[in-house]
Formats: structure tokens, sequence, C-alpha cells
């Protein structure tokens, strides 16, 4: 049972498929990036799944449906870094844009670059996943600028 309804969602595991033919490749403009052994690593690497359930689980986390408002308020509490406008918590950035308050998390490895900002002031959100690195990151203050 899968109580988030993500069935795509998933760690992969280069055990028992090496990377040459796993479903997802990543770019580096045109070439196809070889493996690396830390492409196993599960977190931060190694985690696979798509803008239209990266969503599903923004709204799921509006509830207490997965997990405790005690363990989501945790998720923005401050642990370190905190500035006027900014701190790290258990895995997320949080940050005052326009004095809305936003929990993103930017990734980067190999080929591949990921987006997840989602508003806790209002339900607003945006994903962006990619599999090919060319040219520089996106601007923040650019995407969320385009929510308004």
């Amino acid at each position: 049972m899968n109580p988030s309804g993500m069935k795509y969602f998933h760690f992969c595991n280069f055990d028992s498929l090496e990377l040459v033919n796993y479903t997802v490749q990543e770019y580096d403009k045109k070439h196809v990036i070889a493996d690396n052994i830390y492409n196993g690593a599960m977190g931060d690497k190694g985690v696979y799944s798509n803008v239209f359930e990266m969503l599903s689980l923004d709204q799921m986390l509006r509830t207490d449906y997965l997990l405790h408002s005690d363990i989501k308020n945790q998720m923005v509490t401050p642990q370190t870094g905190v500035s006027a406008d900014a701190f790290y918590a258990n895995g997320w950035r949080v940050k005052w844009i326009n004095g809305q308050k936003w929990r993103f998390h930017n990734g980067w490895w190999k080929g591949f670059r990921t987006y997840y900002w989602r508003c806790l002031d209002e339900e607003k959100c945006f994903v962006f996943l990619t599999n090919n690195v060319q040219g520089p990151f996106l601007r923040t203050i650019d995407m969320v600028g385009l929510l308004k």
C-alpha cells in the first residue's frame, strides 16, 4: 500500500539494472553522461519521479494525511543558516520572497536539474525536472514571478 498514491516515484537500484539500460538518461548537451559510482546513492541521488506526482505530493503535504502537523512544522523550523529572509530546515531551504514563505529544494546531478518550490502561505507550487544540463540555472525569482 502506497499512501501517497505515487505510482512511478522510485529509488533506482543500479545493482539490479545498469545505468545504460535505465529508462531515464542524463545528458550534457547532446552526450549521454557516463555512469558514476555515486549514481546509486539514496536520497540526494537516484530518486526518480515526475511533475504530476510531485504536484500530488505537494497537495498531500498540505494535509495531515501523510505527515502529522508536528513533523511538517519541523520541516520549516530553522536548523542552520538563519538570516532575516532565509534558513535551512531538515533538508529544506525556507525563504521569504515578496512577503511569502517558500519551502524548496533545488538539485542537480550529472545531467539532471530539479526545482521543487512550494509556497507555505498560498496554494502555489512549481516543479521543474530536466535531464539535460545546458545553460545556466533558472533564477528562482523569475520562476516565482510566473506564479503571480
